[in-house]
């Protein structure tokens, strides 16, 4: 699976984060590490986990729903999602949506080096 460079943003009302690191393509999957966070991206499914050692978050924007799973005591709980808008150029991801009244844009971008 080939390697990208890429630059993740998240936007709420507050603040803009933003990391640029090195992230693993296949077919329908993009994933890369935060941290000490696993990250993917299922293209197909609409999929976006973030996953530790202690908790799983599970954002399903082609269903609205999402979960967060703390591993130490198998203790799930629900968040209601509204997916606002997808959209997918290439390599280049925006998804922006809802958790209950707070909005947020998550970006992917593939960083091409020009010489």
């Amino acid at each position: 699976m080939p390697k990208i460079n890429i630059r993740v943003s998240i936007t709420n009302q507050i603040e803009t984060k933003t990391k640029e690191m090195v992230g693993i393509l296949s077919e329908q999957l993009l994933k890369y590490r935060e941290n000490d966070l696993t990250v993917i991206l299922d293209y197909e499914k609409d999929i976006l986990t973030r996953e530790n050692k202690d908790y799983k978050i599970k954002y399903d924007f082609k269903n609205d729903k999402g979960s967060i799973h703390l591993k130490d005591n198998s203790f799930d709980v629900m968040i209601p999602i509204k997916t606002i808008k997808k959209e997918r150029k290439n390599n280049d991801i925006k998804i922006e949506y809802q958790i209950e009244e707070e909005s947020f844009l998550y970006q992917i971008e593939e960083k091409i080096w020009v010489f």
